[in-house]
């Protein structure tokens, strides 16, 4: 999936419930103690990939693993590069696919 570790990248974290990840992809549910792997984990993993693309540059950029962890599944914060985009249809859409429960996101065959 594209919730991986991204080699090289300063917000990679391994626990051991969850597998290796890149922490700036990773969907909120995936730092529960029993997290939970879905389609919807994928489709939050595409919008910050979106958002990598139209930005131009990395999410979270310069943050550590615990500060997004706490920022995205305590204060349901999500990159603060998003922020810079106009607003858009593709800017809609990251927001509908950054939804903190993963059943308020869309599945793919909608996207």
């Amino acid at each position: 999936g594209l919730a991986v570790n991204v080699g090289g990248s300063t917000a990679s974290l391994r626990t051991l419930s969850a597998g290796a990840g890149t922490v700036a992809y990773q969907a909120p549910e995936q730092f529960e103690e029993e997290p939970q792997f879905s389609e919807a984990n994928e489709v939050y993993s595409y919008a910050v990939v979106l958002l990598e693309l139209l930005h131009g540059g990395r999410p979270w950029a310069g943050r550590t693993p615990g500060y997004i962890t706490h920022r995205v599944c305590n204060r349901e914060q999500r990159p603060p590069e998003a922020g810079t985009l106009a607003d858009s249809f593709l800017k809609q859409l990251m927001v509908e696919c950054w939804a903190q429960a993963s059943t308020n996101r869309p599945i793919f065959a909608s996207i």
